[in-house]
Parts: structure tokens; sequence; C-alpha cells
């Protein structure tokens, strides 16, 4: 009998919550991130791993109440089991990984990263120019569902192994970056997803309505990006000077 891929049905049990909550990239991110570093024989173990691994702070003050709570007495078969089987420094050594396993995960580079003036590129950490799905998702800055959109309407495919090619997914970022016809004097070399802003954003610093946005977009007078079809994003430093006019 065929042996059955674990990996095929983990990638199933994922896309099937991607699509259920939409904004979940990081997390399925982190998730698959513990799992490639892992050794675990089962899935079991990998959901263990990842809430050692993941970077946030909820992480770790759920492990310092873990570790709490194990000090309680009680009389509870359950917990008299985890008690008898408490390891008080490994605990403390998950603590310590939690705080510092930011630096250690294994994501998607940029380079470059997205500026004023450029448009993101892609590096992948996998061998031979190919992108996982989360490093996608990330490198978009968009969500699951939004992936499979371009994916129906043929704007991005995956591979049959189910990656994405890194000099596609490149074009794609480069085509969907739309500079400013007229350049303000604003600084064009701030890096990262953080100096971008939907529509809805834009409309607030400008003091105008999102419909003046979009005509703003239109006549090529704001710096966008529309990786996302009907959900542009756009540089706020140039938002914040055109505001002071």
């Amino acid at each position: 009998m065929m042996e059955t891929n674990p990996t095929a049905k983990l990638d199933e049990a994922l896309s099937l919550f991607s699509m259920q909550n939409i904004g979940s990239a990081n997390l399925v991110k982190n998730f698959l991130d513990a799992c490639s570093q892992s050794q675990c024989s089962s899935l079991f173990d990998t959901f263990i791993h990842i809430q050692h691994q993941k970077t946030t702070n909820k992480t770790k003050s759920a492990l310092m109440l873990y570790y709490e709570f194990l000090q309680v007495k009680l009389d509870s078969p359950d917990v008299a089991k985890l008690k008898k089987q408490r390891d008080d420094e490994k605990i403390k050594s998950y603590i310590s990984i939690a705080e510092k396993a930011h630096d250690n995960i294994m994501a998607v580079k940029f380079e470059p990263d997205i500026t004023g003036g450029a448009a993101r590129q892609a590096k992948p950490h996998k061998i031979g120019g190919k992108l996982r799905k989360w490093e996608v998702l990330l490198a978009l800055n968009i969500d699951f569902r939004t992936l499979q959109s371009l994916e129906t309407e043929g704007l991005l495919k995956p591979t049959s192994s189910g990656y994405y090619d890194e000099d596609e997914v490149n074009k794609y970022l480069a085509d969907n970056f739309h500079p400013a016809q007229t350049t303000y004097p604003v600084d064009y070399t701030k890096e990262g997803d953080e100096h971008w802003c939907n529509r809805r954003e834009a409309a607030k610093i400008l003091n105008h309505t999102e419909r003046t946005i979009y005509t703003y977009t239109q006549k090529g007078k704001l710096t966008y990006t529309n990786n996302a079809k009907c959900a542009p994003r756009y540089y706020i430093p140039e938002l914040e000077y055109l505001a002071t006019l």
C-alpha cells in the first residue's frame, strides 16, 4: 500500500485554514517555519514545537503561565502527570528560545525591499529560485484568497510541485508598482510595508474622499501598488507631503 505523504495532508489543512481565516498568512508562515526546522515525526509534535518557536510576546507569556501553573498544588490526575513529567530547566530554555527565535526564523528575503521609488524583489531561501506559497503572500502583502484569485486569473501560477517561480513573482511585483508621474520633494527611500496604506487610510491622510484618491490615482498623481486588484496601496510619506499643500 502506498504511504500517504503527511506534508501533503498538512498543506491541505493549512490551505483550508487560510481560506476560512482571512489575514492568517503570518500565522501559517510561522507554523511552516516551525515545521521546516523540526525533526518531528507527527503533527502533534509539530504543534508542540511551534508553541515553543512562535515569535510573539504572547508565546512567552503562555510559557510563563504554564510554568507557574505547574507550581500550583492541584489534585487533578492530568496536572499530576504534567508535574511528574515536568522539566523546569527545559521550560526555561523554551522561554529563552521564544525570546530569541525571531532572528532564527527562515523567511523570504527582500533584496531590495519595496521603497517609494522601486518595487520589492523577493529572494527565496530555497535553492532553485522557487518560492513557497506563504513566501509569495508575504512578498505581495496579500492574503490567501487574493492569491487564489490571481491564480484563477492566470496572473500567477504555481508549478506542479506547488512552488512559484522567483522571476515570475518579481515581474508581477515590478509590473504592479506605479510611481507618480510627478516627483515630489519626498524621501522615496523608506523601505517596508509600514510606509504604505490602503485607499481608506490614504483618504484620511489627505482629508479627501476615497473617490478623490481614485481620481488622483488615475491621473498619475500618486505612487501606488496594486498587487491585490481593486485594493491599491499608497506611499505614506508622499501622502503626508501632499496633505500640507
